[in-house]
């Protein structure tokens, strides 16, 4: 197998240029790679056409040219690149000709430093390295470009850095002296900057077996002199970052690599499938919105437990030759199931609604019988909880759902479709979609769901997210609440949208996840299952209170129901509150895995949805999906 080798690799001597790049090229942590002591952040930048270039992005220890040199020689190794940049910060020379900020290419690197100490005093003996002139041709003719608006100047002026190419010296000294500048300037007349660490790195490419092209890119951050300071390290490491993605998104060379290849025909069904979602992602425009199915057995368990719990707690005689769970539910609302889809005197012997809720029938082989017992567990869970509500008093029964909740938490994690959520905006970033705002596919996730599995999956991905989730109780009762990613929830009304993390509000944005029914995560106590609540909820609550651009969101995307069964009365009371006329307004998708007659497909059709049967299971969805994105992309079908 012939090793891969990356196109462009970039190195940075201090903390503050890497970061740089990392916000240039939209590197996260996730994006880190190791190779023996060296630790690298790995990018794919991708053209139009499919072709592309494979990025590495590496930091030296220490500054100067021998931890320089050592770096460019490990990155050699450890990647092949075709070229090498230096990015980073340097010291200018004249004030008159040159602004803070402005980029200094290194025509050559000088090393000053090398020279014979006699009496007389030092004889230079510099060593001089000439930068690729392919490279440099190319800067020279590259279009207009400025930093983008979030770079600003420390003295808060607009800034238009110009281009420089000359000679940069470089050296291991941290030099603060007009007069020591003015002597290392008098060896070459046309040294017009700086550094600690040009030398090391162009030495360590030279004297490489392999054939590398190389490029030093500077900002000017000082001029030498008593002035000195770090007040414009950040700003000129940030332009420097920002001039090499503008270079490299010219494509100034050929890449190494081969476009990625045209998807197999034994896809192209799982393509066509998908390509609603995955194009809706492209473009930023998908809404995920999250039934229980997506975590069908925690919620099973929950009813089950509810349900015991509730037989342990009725008065003597009532729950008397009562041992099936169903049959509690008859005592206490006079009906087995509202939505069962089998009259009674029709169902086979084998319906598993025929036995106890324990579970054992076929809940991990057949979608019908997971269908079903979600569906029954949700209204056992709304009846149970409302006639304890009643019994009770709402403090008393939270308390006992609490504690059955945190034991069933332990033994449940995120399931696939949290984490592939989750792991979805780092996919995106690397394919540098949607244009708009890279790594974002979607603004925002909805779910009815009250576990916070959603956001454990996040915080395993180092996704940052905010939440915004209904209170069903006490004194905010009726409101929703924001919780952002790194401070305290408080109350958010209907016309406080700018508080959100949306792309029309803040520079960096986040998906904000919207929790319906609310949620057990920031106060286990906001969130409703009593059947009062929710219709009191779904008359009038959405429309009054939800912030607008939430609202304006969903009515706004393309939306994909997950985790509900076709004919889910919640999602139903859903569809009339929010979307006017019953009917989503851009073309959605409905995944399930029941059995539909011509007439739900026809109230599908009439509401925009086109219903999607789910593979034998959710986990087989994802990988489905995972790598119908990747090759739709890699395409750019």
């Amino acid at each position: 197998m012939v090793e891969a080798k990356v196109d462009f690799a970039i190195m940075t001597a201090i903390d503050e240029e890497r970061r740089a790049v990392c916000k240039a090229f939209q590197l996260r942590d996730e994006d880190r790679i190791f190779r023996e002591s060296r630790v690298y952040w790995h990018k794919t930048i991708e053209f139009d056409n499919g072709e592309y270039y494979d990025v590495v992005v590496a930091q030296s220890p220490d500054m100067a040219n021998v931890d320089a040199a050592l770096l460019a020689s490990d990155i050699i190794h450890h990647w092949h690149p075709g070229t090498i940049l230096l990015v980073g910060i340097a010291a200018g020379l004249d004030p008159d000709q040159q602004n803070l900020g402005d980029i200094m290419i290194g025509r050559d690197i000088y090393y000053y430093e090398r020279g014979k100490l006699t009496p007389d005093g030092k004889r230079p003996e510099p060593i001089m390295y000439r930068a690729d002139a392919t490279l440099l041709n190319h800067v020279q003719a590259l279009p207009d470009w400025v930093p983008s608006e979030a770079v600003v100047p420390p003295d808060g002026t607009q800034s238009f850095p110009r281009i420089h190419c000359g000679v940069i010296a470089s050296g291991e000294k941290v030099i603060a002296d007009k007069a020591v500048h003015e002597a290392i300037t008098a060896g070459h007349r046309k040294i017009a900057a700086i550094e600690m660490e040009g030398y090391g790195f162009s030495a360590g490419v030279w004297q490489s077996f392999e054939h590398v092209r190389h490029l030093v890119v500077k900002a000017i951050c000082d001029f030498a002199d008593v002035h000195k300071g770090d007040k414009w390290h950040a700003y000129a490491a940030a332009v420097a970052a920002e001039f090499t993605r503008h270079l490299l998104l010219d494509r100034p060379l050929a890449p190494r690599n081969p476009p990625h290849p045209p998807p197999p025909a034994a896809v192209d069904e799982i393509q066509d499938r998908y390509r609603l979602i995955i194009d809706a992602l492209r473009t930023g425009n998908l809404v995920p919105f999250l039934g229980p199915g997506t975590a069908s057995k925690f919620y099973i368990e929950l009813a089950h437990k509810l349900v015991e719990f509730a037989q342990r707690k009725l008065p003597p005689g009532d729950g008397e030759n009562q041992s099936p769970n169903e049959k509690l539910i008859q005592t206490l609302v006079g009906i087995p199931c509202s939505v069962c889809p089998y009259w009674p005197e029709e169902r086979p012997l084998a319906c598993p609604m025929l036995k106890s809720m324990d579970g054992s029938y076929g809940m991990d082989t057949c979608p019908l019988v997971v269908e079903q017992q979600l569906a029954v567990s949700k209204i056992n869970l709304r009846y149970i909880c409302q006639y304890f509500i009643l019994q009770d008093g709402l403090d008393v029964f939270y308390d006992d759902l609490y504690g059955m909740v945190e034991e069933l938490e332990q033994d449940h994690r995120p399931f696939a479709f949290h984490h592939f959520l989750a792991k979805l905006p780092h996919i995106m970033l690397a394919h540098n979609v949607p244009r708009s705002h890279p790594g974002l596919p979607f603004q925002l996730i909805v779910t009815t769901n009250y576990d916070d599995m959603l956001e454990q999956a996040f915080e395993e991905a180092n996704q940052p997210y905010d939440v915004v989730f209904y209170i069903a109780d006490g004194s905010d009762k009726g409101s929703f609440k924001h919780k952002p990613y790194d401070r305290e929830a408080e109350i958010i009304g209907a016309d406080d949208s700018k508080r959100l993390p949306l792309p029309e509000y803040c520079e960096h944005p986040r998906p904000v996840i919207l929790k319906l029914f609310g949620t057990w995560e920031e106060a286990w106590q906001e969130y409703f299952v009593g059947t009062d609540q929710q219709l009191a909820y779904l008359v009038s609550i959405l429309e009054r209170k939800l912030p607008t651009a939430l609202l304006k969101i969903l009515r706004r995307s393309k939306i994909l129901f997950m985790g509900f069964s076709p004919s889910d009365s919640d999602l139903q009371y859903l569809m009339n509150s929010i979307w006017e006329g019953n009917r989503v307004n851009k073309k959605s998708c409905l995944l399930h895995q029941a059995k539909l007659g011509n007439l739900e497909q026809e109230l599908w059709k009439e509401r925009n949805v086109t219903l999607l049967d789910l593979p034998p299971s959710v986990e087989d969805f994802v990988t489905q999906l995972e790598k119908a994105i990747e090759v739709r992309l890699s395409s750019r079908a």
